[in-house]
């Protein structure tokens, strides 16, 4: 049976054993016994996002008077609020 000389440590959100392995882009990735990717399997890193914000309201103030935004670059769309004026990015629907 072969050494495994992988550097293995444990995953700051589940506490998972985890090693990391180089990927095409020559970035270190975490990954499971198994081979696959951790960041897609990690259960608290799932729940640690908590619930989503409502799409219809402005965050800062509260105010339903909202205007939608297309998004740009990365971002799937935007909200401004009518009232204060706050302006805040979207995430894409699920």
């Amino acid at each position: 049976m072969p050494i495994d000389f992988r550097p293995r440590t444990l995953c700051r959100n589940c506490g998972e054993p985890i090693s990391f392995t180089l990927n095409h882009n020559d970035k270190w990735v975490p990954t499971n016994d198994d081979g696959s990717n951790h960041f897609s399997t990690c259960v608290a890193k799932k729940q640690e996002r908590g619930p989503r914000p409502p799409d219809d309201v402005c965050l800062a103030c509260g105010s339903l008077d909202v205007e939608r935004l297309p998004g740009q670059g990365p971002h799937w769309g935007a909200i401004r609020c009518n009232d204060c004026r706050q302006h805040r990015w979207l995430r894409a629907p699920q």
